[in-house]
C-alpha cells in the first residue's frame, strides 16, 4: 500500500471513530512519530480526542513542542523559539495548546516561561513576579481562555497560577506561609483547578463567580501525601496519586454532599493483562479521568518495577476493572516491539487515550515514542457548561487549609527515587519528574537548612 493510500486509510478510520463515539468501535492503535529525532513524549490530549501534544527531538537533537492531529500530521510549534519547548495540554478542539519553553538556547530550567499557542508562534505568559521570573503552564480550559500552572512570585516562591489570556496572571496562592504550590489541570468548564502543595498535599480550587475557594483534598488509609493530577469535564471527579510508605497508589476524589471523598482504586487486580491476569498493582497512579461519579474511566501508570505499564480503570460504583493498555481486547494493530508504559491523556468521553511507549526489552534502543489509541467504549459526559472567558479571583481557604505535615527527609528520598525512575534512560524529560522537580529541590533545600540549624 502506498504512503498516500495509507494516509487516506488512516483519515477514513479516524474520521469514522471520532464521529461515531460508538461503544462497538474497534480500538485502533497508532504510534506517533518524531520531529526527525530519536524520541517523542506525549503529555496531553484534547477533549475531543483529535489532538495530541508533547515534545520531541528534532534532526538536530533539539527538543521542540509538537502538536499531532489525528490525520497524522505532526507540527513543530517550537521551531521559531531558540530554546527547548514542551507542550502539556490542549483545549477541547485542540486549537489552544499550552506548555513551557526557554526563550534562549539553554536547558537551564531557571529560564522556563509558560506559553500558549494558537496556530502561529508561541505567546509567552508573564510570571506572577513579572520579568525575570519563571513558570510553566500545565492545563487549559475547554475553550482555551484559562490556563493554569505555576510561576515565581516577587519573593521567589513558586505559586499555583491562573492566567486569563489577555487579562494577566492570578496568584492562586499557597495555604501555608513559605510553601510552594502548583496547578496541574483545570476542568473543561473552568470551575475546578487541581494541584499540589509542596510535595505532600493535594489541592483543589473551586471557582464560583468572582471568588475561588481553596481546599485540601482528604487523605486516608495511612497515606502520607498525594498529588492531584487530573479532573473531569465538570470538576466532579479528580484523579491522582497517594503516597503510602513510599509506594504510590491510584486514587479518585469525588464530591459527596459538598465534601470531597477519597477512593483508593488500586486495591483491585488487573483483570486483562495477558499472562499476568489477576496480578495486583504495586505503585500506581492516575493522570487523567473521564466520565461521571460512579461511572468513570481513569488512565495512568501501574506496576512494581520500571518500566511500568500504561493502565486504565473503569470504575463503576465500588467495582473497578483494570486494563493493561498493552492488552486491550481487539486492539488493532498490536503494539509489537513496544511496551506502552505511561497512560497520560484521555478524551472527555474516554474513547481516546494517549501516552508514551518504550522498545520492548531486547527489541531496540530504549527510546520513548508517543502513542494514540481511539475507539474505546464511551463514558457518560456531564452536561456542558460554558467556560468563563475571564475570571477575577478572590482566594479564600476552607479550614483546615493544611492538614498533612510536609514529608520527612527520608520520605522525600523515597519519593525522589520513585519519581526519577522515568528519567533513568536518556529519552528526554518524562511527565512526572518535570512537574515535581522544582518543588522537590526547594523542599529538600528547606529541610537541609532546618537540619543544619
Amino acid at each position: 500500500m502506498t504512503s498516500i493510500k495509507k494516509s487516506i486509510f488512516k483519515i477514513i478510520i479516524f474520521g469514522l471513530l471520532l464521529s461515531s463515539g460508538n461503544a462497538q468501535s474497534k480500538p485502533y492503535f497508532l504510534e506517533i512519530g518524531t520531529l526527525g529525532g530519536a524520541w517523542s513524549d506525549v503529555k496531553g490530549i484534547s477533549g475531543d480526542g483529535g489532538t495530541v501534544v508533547g515534545d520531541s527531538t528534532t534532526t538536530s537533537g533539539k527538543v521542540h513542542a509538537f502538536v499531532w492531529r489525528f490525520k497524522g500530521k505532526m507540527l513543530d510549534i517550537g521551531k521559531s523559539n531558540p530554546g527547548p519547548s514542551f507542550a502539556t495540554a490542549a483545549s477541547v478542539k485542540g486549537d489552544t495548546v499550552v506548555g513551557w519553553a526557554s526563550p534562549i538556547d539553554t536547558q537551564n530550567t531557571n529560564t522556563d516561561l509558560p506559553f500558549y499557542w494558537r496556530g502561529a508562534s508561541l505567546n509567552f505568559l508573564k510570571p506572577l513576579g513579572g520579568s525575570g521570573g519563571t513558570g510553566r503552564a500545565w492545563g487549559v480550559s475547554g475553550n482555551g481562555s484559562l490556563i493554569v500552572g505555576e510561576s515565581t512570585t516577587s519573593s521567589g516562591a513558586l505559586h499555583a497560577t491562573l492566567w486569563n489570556i489577555g487579562g494577566g496572571a492570578v496568584d492562586l496562592g499557597s495555604p501555608k506561609p513559605g510553601s510552594n504550590s502548583s496547578a496541574f489541570a483545570i476542568s473543561e468548564d473552568g470551575s475546578t483547578v487541581v494541584g499540589l502543595l509542596d510535595l505532600s498535599q493535594p489541592l483543589v480550587w473551586r471557582v464560583n463567580g468572582s471568588a475561588t475557594q481553596m481546599e485540601t483534598l482528604p487523605l486516608s488509609g495511612g497515606a502520607a501525601g498525594g498529588i492531584a493530577m487530573g479532573v473531569n469535564v465538570d470538576g466532579s471527579i479528580i484523579s491522582g496519586f497517594a503516597n503510602t510508605n513510599g509506594v504510590y497508589q491510584a486514587v479518585l476524589w469525588t464530591r459527596v454532599n459538598g465534601q470531597w471523598a477519597i477512593s483508593f482504586v488500586d486495591a483491585y487486580p488487573i483483570v486483562e493483562q495477558g499472562s499476568n491476569v489477576g496480578a495486583a498493582l504495586q505503585g500506581a497512579g492516575f493522570y487523567g479521568v473521564a466520565g461521571v461519579a460512579g461511572n468513570a474511566r481513569a488512565i495512568g501508570i501501574g506496576g512494581a518495577s520500571w518500566p511500568a505499564e500504561a493502565v486504565f480503570a473503569d470504575v463503576n460504583g465500588a467495582v473497578a476493572k483494570w486494563t493493561d493498555v498493552n492488552f486491550i481486547t481487539g486492539l488493532t494493530p498490536k503494539p509489537l516491539g513496544r511496551k506502552l508504559h505511561l497512560g497520560i491523556g484521555i478524551s472527555r468521553n474516554g474513547s481516546a487515550i494517549a501516552g508514551a511507549s518504550l522498545a520492548a526489552p531486547g527489541l531496540g534502543p530504549d527510546t520513548s515514542r508517543g502513542y494514540f489509541i481511539i475507539g474505546l467504549s464511551s463514558m457518560p459526559v456531564p452536561p456542558s457548561k460554558k467556560s468563563p472567558v475571564h475570571i477575577s479571583l478572590e482566594i479564600t481557604c476552607k479550614a483546615p487549609c493544611f492538614s498533612v505535615p510536609p514529608f520527612s527527609k527520608e520520605q522525600i528520598e523515597k519519593f525522589k527515587q520513585w519519581a526519577w525512575r522515568s528519567d533513568l534512560h536518556e529519552t528526554g524529560p518524562k511527565l512526572l519528574a518535570p512537574r515535581l522537580r522544582l518543588m522537590m529541590e526547594r523542599q529538600m533545600k528547606a529541610l537541609s537548612s532546618e537540619i543544619s540549624h
